[in-house]
């Protein structure tokens, strides 16, 4: 019964740890293009957001699974595409407070890039909420 539980809990960790990453990945995405893309990106992608946290989730995500094909690519795809806008509202909320901050200020008007200024002022400052 041991061996058993074993087998299926390591399928339900990379289920997780995939679904997980995938949520992230994407809600990084559009929360960083709503927050630094300018207010036609952000009313774009805050539409988006509400779109998603609208639907109904459950059926939204069967829905997937079974356009996917089932199985475990189906489950990863349904749950990595629905989980992700809480978090990218979260995300994009943060960056629009970081960007008002001096340093960033500064770092922009020394002449470096928004993706650089993103990457390396920005992403840091925004990393642990987005691993919690």
């Amino acid at each position: 019964m041991f061996a058993r539980t074993m087998m299926g809990m390591r399928l339900s960790l990379v289920i997780g740890l995939v679904t997980a990453g995938l949520s992230s990945l994407i809600a990084v995405v559009l929360g960083a293009i709503a927050a630094l893309g300018g207010s036609v990106a952000d009313h774009i992608v805050s539409w988006l957001i509400d779109l998603f946290i609208g639907m109904p989730h459950l059926v939204f995500m069967i829905l997937i699974a079974f356009v996917a094909g089932g199985g475990v690519k189906g489950v990863i795809l349904g749950v990595g595409l629905t989980h992700w806008p809480s978090l990218a509202r979260l995300i994009r909320a943060e960056i629009m407070k970081l960007a008002t901050e001096p340093y960033v200020e500064v770092s922009r008007r020394t002449g470096f890039g928004r993706l650089r200024v993103f990457w390396s002022h920005i992403l840091p400052q925004v990393e642990s909420l987005i691993v919690v």
